[in-house]
C-alpha cells in the first residue's frame, strides 16, 4: 500500500511538472487572413482547464440575455444574441434559433446539447465545441480560443469567432456593435492547365457570386467577388505569359475580393459556363497558348456565376432628380445584366438583359438631358431571350448601372457629367440577385467626381484612401549602400503599416502595390508607371491619395521631412498631415511644398507626396531601417488623415473593426536584403542630380 501511495505522489508530481512546462512553451499562431476582424490567434498564457479558479477569474461576467445584433448573410438578416467577451471577442447565444437558421444559409446544421456542447455538421464533417473548450477541432485548423464556452443563467454562450471557424465563415462587426456580416472565406486562388488553356481557379468555403469588367491602358480583366473574404497563403499567382495576377480585399462589410488579370493583344478571359458554387473558373484564351485569338486588347466575356431563370421586364420609367436621370426597370424576378460603352464618335451605352422577355412592344423613354436623345428598350433576340436597353448619347456621359431597391429591379443613373472618352471603363456585368454593386463609368470606379478645394467629397459611405508605396519592381528608388536599404522596401513597409492602422479606424484602403512589382507592367516607361499609380486612385474613387517616398540628395547632410502638394485641395490635406507626422517622428520640418508632380496633377482627389526622411543621410538612413521608426511614420500619417477626415470629409460613416490582432509595433513586414541592389533604369541618373526633390517629377 505504501509503495502504491508513493507511486501516486510521484505520478502526480510528474504530471504537474509536465503541465507547467507545456504551459510555458510559445504557441505557434496561425496566420490572420486579410481583412479578418475577429480574433484568429490569441495567447491564453498559462491558463489551464485543469485550473478552474484561474479560468473562472479570467472569464468575462455575462448576463443571461445579451443584446441583439443584425447579421447579414447571403442577402438575409439574422438577429443574433451577442455580448462582449472581453478584449476583441464576442459571445453568441448557442441555443438561439436565429444562429441555427444562419448556419443553414451556409449548408450546415447547428445544434446545442447541454451535455456535449455545440454540434455542427458541415460538408460531411461532424464538429463539436464543448463547454470549457479552448481549442477548436483539428478539422477546422485547431485554433486556440481566447475564451471558452460557458453557461450563464441557463443560456449557453460560445465565442463568435469559433462559430465562424466551425461554419467556415468570417464575422465582421461594425463600430456600434449593432450590425455584422457573415461571409465565406476564399481559401485558394491558383492557375491550372486545362488542355492548352490556363485556367484561374478561385476556391472558397461556400458559394460566391461575382461580376467582371475590363480596363484599358494597360489592358486588364477585373473580377469583383462579393461575399468573399480573402484567406489564402499564397498571393504570388502568375500567368506564364501575362505575368502577375493581383489579389486584394477591396472592401469589408460587405466583403468584395478583387482579382485583376493582366491582358495582352490576342488574349481574352471567359468565365466557364458551369463555373458556380464554391469554385469559380476563368479561362485565359488566345495568345500562343492556344484557343481562339481576339485582337481586342481589352476583350471581355462577362458571364454571371449564377444561372437565372427566364424573367419578364414588366415596367420601365424615368425619374429626373438633381441633374441626374434614373431609368428604373422592374422584372418578374432576379436578372443578370451586361453593359458596354462605345467610344468616339459613337457614344451609345448598352445594357443587355439575358433571359429577359420584354412585356409588350418596343419602348422609348425621354430623358431630361440635352445630351441624351432618348432611351430605347427592345427585344434583341427571342432564342435565346435577350432584352437590350440603349442610351443614345451625344457625348460620353457618366452612367452607373446597379441593382434597384430589391432583387427584381435595376437602376441606370445617367449623369450630366462627362467621362474621359478614351480611358473610361468600357464593359462590365452583374446581377440583381444579391451580388455587390459596381459603378459603371461615372460612379465609384470613374474619374469624373468633382471636388471643391479643401472640402473633400460629401456623401455617405466608408472613406476610401489610395496609398501609393513609391517605386518597386524595376525601380528600387534611392539606395543606401552602407546599410543595404532600398527606398522601395521602406515605402512598402510604411504603407502596409498605414493600411492596417487606417483599416482599424474604418477606412477602406486600396494600395497601388502590395509587393515588390511595377504597378503597370515590367519594362514600362516612367510616364506609364506614374499614370498607372494615379489611375488606381481614380478608378476606385478614392477620397484621398497619399504617395510614400524617401528623400535623397548628393549632400549627405540634407535631412528632414516634407510633404509635397499641387492642387489647392492637396495643400489643405498636406497642412493637416505635416503637424502630426513631425510630432510623431521628431524630424526637421521642411514644410508643405507646392510641386507639380505627376501623381498629384493627375489624381482627381486631394493628393500628397510624403518625403518621410533622407535615405542618404547617415542618421535618418538608420532610422528608416528601424521598424519602430517606420511604425511611427505610419502612426503620424494615420493621425493626420483621421483629423483631415473629421474636418473635411463629412457625413461619411466609418466602421471600427473589432480587432487588430497583432500589436502594430511588432509587425515587421519587410526584411532588408543587404546584398540586393539592381540596376535602376528609371532613376539612376536623375536621383543623384536632385538636391531634395522627390523622384516622381514627370510633369
Amino acid at each position: 500500500m505504501l509503495h502504491v501511495r508513493k507511486l501516486a505522489i510521484i505520478l502526480a508530481a510528474w504530471l504537474m511538472l509536465s503541465q507547467a512546462v507545456i504551459a510555458g512553451l510559445p504557441r505557434s499562431p496561425s496566420p490572420t487572413p486579410a481583412g479578418h476582424v475577429l480574433p484568429q490567434t490569441v495567447n491564453i498564457g498559462g491558463r489551464s482547464k485543469e485550473d478552474p479558479k484561474a479560468s473562472e477569474q479570467a472569464l468575462p461576467k455575462l448576463s443571461g440575455e445579451g443584446q441583439r445584433i443584425s447579421v447579414t448573410a447571403k442577402g438575409k438578416k439574422y438577429d443574433l444574441r451577442i455580448q462582449p467577451a472581453g478584449g476583441e471577442e464576442y459571445y453568441v447565444a448557442a441555443d438561439d434559433k436565429a444562429l441555427s437558421a444562419l448556419a443553414k444559409a451556409f449548408d450546415a446544421s447547428l445544434e446545442w446539447h447541454d451535455r456535449h456542447g455545440l454540434k455542427v455538421k458541415r460538408g460531411g464533417k461532424k464538429l463539436t465545441l464543448g463547454i470549457g473548450d479552448l481549442k477548436l477541432p483539428d478539422e477546422v485548423g485547431g485554433r486556440e480560443l481566447d475564451v471558452p464556452s460557458q453557461i450563464v443563467d441557463g443560456t449557453p454562450w460560445v465565442p463568435l469567432s469559433g462559430v465562424g471557424d466551425l461554419l467556415g465563415v468570417c464575422f465582421t462587426i461594425d463600430k456600434n456593435g449593432k450590425s455584422a456580416w457573415a461571409e465565406s472565406y476564399i481559401s485558394n486562388v491558383y492557375f491550372e492547365r486545362h488542355g492548352d488553356i490556363q485556367q484561374l481557379v478561385v476556391q472558397s468555403e461556400h458559394e460566391l457570386s461575382y461580376k467582371t469588367f475590363s480596363l484599358k491602358n494597360p489592358a486588364r480583366y477585373v473580377v469583383d467577388i462579393s461575399g468573399g473574404v480573402l484567406n489564402v497563403e499564397n498571393t504570388n499567382i502568375s500567368h506564364p505569359h501575362l505575368g502577375a495576377v493581383r489579389l486584394g480585399q477591396f472592401s469589408l462589410s460587405p466583403a468584395i475580393t478583387r482579382v485583376v488579370i493582366p491582358l495582352a493583344a490576342g488574349y481574352y478571359v471567359s468565365p466557364k459556363q458551369d463555373s458556380r458554387g464554391s469554385k469559380l473558373i476563368f479561362a485565359i484564351n488566345g495568345g500562343s497558348s492556344g484557343g481562339v485569338k481576339d485582337n481586342s486588347s481589352t476583350a471581355v466575356r462577362p458571364v454571371s456565376a449564377v444561372s437565372y431563370r427566364e424573367q419578364r421586364l414588366t415596367s420601365a420609367n424615368v425619374e429626373n432628380k438633381h441633374g441626374t436621370s434614373y431609368v428604373h426597370l422592374k422584372f418578374s424576378g432576379p436578372v443578370q445584366y451586361e453593359w458596354s460603352r462605345l467610344i468616339s464618335p459613337d457614344y451609345r451605352f448598352f445594357v443587355d438583359l439575358p433571359n429577359v422577355i420584354l412585356a409588350g412592344g418596343k419602348q422609348e423613354l425621354k430623358v431630361d438631358n440635352r445630351q441624351v436623345d432618348g432611351v430605347r428598350i427592345s427585344q434583341n433576340s427571342r432564342n435565346p431571350a435577350k432584352t437590350r436597353v440603349v442610351l443614345d448619347m451625344k457625348s460620353p456621359l457618366a452612367v452607373q448601372v446597379e441593382p434597384g431597391t430589391d432583387s427584381s429591379s435595376l437602376k441606370i443613373a445617367i449623369s450630366s457629367k462627362t467621362v474621359p472618352a478614351n480611358s473610361s471603363i468600357i464593359s462590365g456585368a452583374g446581377s440583381t440577385g444579391g451580388s455587390a454593386n459596381y459603378s459603371a463609368p461615372g460612379g465609384r470606379g470613374e474619374t469624373s467626381v468633382g471636388y471643391r478645394p479643401g472640402s473633400g467629397r460629401i456623401g455617405k459611405g466608408t472613406l476610401t484612401i489610395c496609398i501609393d508605396p513609391g517605386h518597386g519592381g524595376n525601380d528600387t528608388g534611392a539606395y543606401n549602400r552602407s546599410i543595404g536599404l532600398a527606398e522601395e522596401d521602406v515605402t512598402l513597409d510604411v504603407s502596409l503599416r498605414m493600411r492596417d492602422l487606417l483599416r482599424s479606424s474604418g477606412w477602406n484602403v486600396v494600395l497601388t502595390r502590395e509587393d515588390d512589382r511595377d504597378v503597370s507592367y515590367a519594362g514600362s516607361t516612367d510616364s506609364e508607371e506614374l499614370w498607372a499609380r494615379a489611375n488606381v486612385a481614380n478608378e476606385c474613387g478614392a477620397d484621398v491619395f497619399v504617395s510614400i517616398h524617401c528623400n535623397s540628395a548628393a549632400n549627405t547632410a540634407a535631412d528632414g521631412t516634407s510633404i509635397h502638394a499641387y492642387k489647392q485641395s492637396d495643400i489643405v490635406l498636406g497642412n493637416e498631415l505635416i503637424g502630426p507626422l513631425i510630432r510623431t517622428i521628431g524630424r526637421r520640418n521642411r514644410g508643405v511644398q507646392q510641386d507639380r508632380f505627376y501623381v498629384l496633377a493627375h489624381t482627381n482627389m486631394p493628393a500628397v507626396l510624403v518625403e518621410t526622411a533622407f535615405l542618404s543621410n547617415y542618421e535618418e538612413g538608420h532610422l528608416l531601417n528601424d521598424p519602430a521608426f517606420r511604425q511611427s511614420i505610419a502612426e503620424g500619417l494615420a493621425e493626420g488623415l483621421n483629423n483631415y477626415a473629421a474636418k473635411y470629409l463629412q457625413e461619411k460613416s466609418t466602421l471600427t473593426p473589432a480587432v487588430l490582432s497583432t500589436p502594430e509595433h511588432k509587425r515587421i513586414y519587410i526584411t532588408t536584403r543587404p546584398a540586393r541592389h539592381r540596376a535602376n533604369s528609371r532613376s539612376s541618373s536623375s536621383r543623384e542630380a536632385e538636391a531634395v526633390k522627390p523622384q516622381s517629377v514627370l510633369k
